[in-house]
């Protein structure tokens, strides 16, 4: 049985200084068709106010796969505050046409993952945000 060859994808934190743009067009030149886009470089275009539709036809263009948005920071501390970073980081990962959102909790031992997973049931069940919790919580793809 023939083994599948690995797939790589290109993280924007490899050239955190470009453009979306210009980080579309290496990845391309480098052979590459898959993309990890970030918000927490000076270049992200969440932060610059780039329109989602922008970033999605600059990946149209270049002929790239935005696979994910990293990331919702300290996902596991759910507050008013994340929810609504949450809510506005899923609606512009899914303009973009990324596959999937990036969930980083905090990892400091406390054992904090069970809470999380419950506040993750109940706010699904509330349904005013279920959309964008269910697009943070499965692959889009």
């Amino acid at each position: 049985m023939r083994q599948a060859s690995p797939r790589f994808a290109l993280d924007h934190m490899a050239v955190p200084r470009l453009d979306v743009r210009a980080f579309f067009t290496l990845a391309r030149d480098l052979g590459l068709t898959e993309v990890d886009i970030r918000n927490d470089l000076c270049s992200n275009p969440v932060a610059r106010g780039m329109p989602a539709a922008d970033v999605r036809s600059a990946a149209t263009e270049a002929g790239v796969t935005i696979i994910s948005v990293n990331a919702l920071r300290r996902f596991n501390e759910w507050t008013p505050v994340r929810e609504a970073e949450a809510s506005k980081l899923a609606d512009y990962a899914a303009a973009c046409g990324a596959k999937t959102l990036v969930l980083v909790p905090v990892n400091d031992g406390s054992g904090a993952n069970a809470i999380c997973r419950g506040r993750l049931r109940a706010g699904r069940r509330r349904g005013v945000h279920a959309a964008s919790i269910d697009f943070m919580a499965r692959d889009r793809g």
